[in-house]
């Protein structure tokens, strides 16, 4: 069971280094990046990616200071 935990852990640590490499290259408002520009750009699930912005792991560019969950 442990290895399947890793494994998990391993594409969860993909998916937040894809979503960090895409951070750099989409519009920034008031400081600001949406999720809607995220999954747009990545093609992620949403959920998925709401779960990593959730986290507080990323590492966002100088021009941003959040990430905006829309509703």
């Amino acid at each position: 069971m442990p290895e399947k935990v890793e494994g998990l852990e391993a594409y969860r640590e993909r998916y937040r280094e894809a979503i960090e490499r895409v951070l750099p290259e989409l519009p920034v408002r008031n400081g600001a990046i949406s999720i809607t520009s995220i999954w747009v750009e990545t093609s992620l699930p949403r959920d998925l990616i709401i779960e990593i912005v959730k986290e507080g792991r990323l590492r966002l560019p100088p021009n941003v200071e959040r990430i905006v969950i829309e509703e």
